[in-house]
């Protein structure tokens, strides 16, 4: 089956390395942001993954910023005062919150998440 054009991609453009709220601003405007983390323990084995480490928001203040993993994010909100970003993660619906995460916003750029952040625009 042949498929039609629906939309197309005019450009595309990123926030300023470690800028978390002009990432919220483009996420807000643009859609999901392609970003990258450092990968931790603790992110491999959240949530509802096999030896589960909790579902809450990821926050490790001696995180590494030495990014290695592409995620996107797709939302944000506050916890019990405490603001986070919610990511889609690529393992799987069945890691973590339906394939989802939250990590801490606001917190000098937790685990690197503020150092890319890429949209599209339509």
């Amino acid at each position: 089956a042949r498929s039609s054009k629906v939309g197309a991609i005019r450009g595309y453009g990123n926030t300023m390395r470690g800028d978390e709220e002009g990432m919220k601003q483009a996420l807000s405007t643009y859609g999901p942001l392609a970003a990258a983390i450092h990968t931790t323990t603790d992110l491999q084995f959240y949530g509802g993954s096999s030896s589960g480490r909790g579902a809450g928001i990821i926050d490790i203040p001696a995180c590494s910023k030495q990014v290695d993993h592409a995620i996107a994010i797709v939302g944000y909100g506050t916890e019990n005062g405490k603001d986070y970003w919610l990511v889609r993660n690529s393992w799987g619906e069945s890691w973590g919150l339906s394939g989802y995460f939250k990590i801490a916003r606001n917190k000098n750029s937790m685990c690197g998440i503020g150092t890319y952040g890429y949209y599209t625009i339509v």
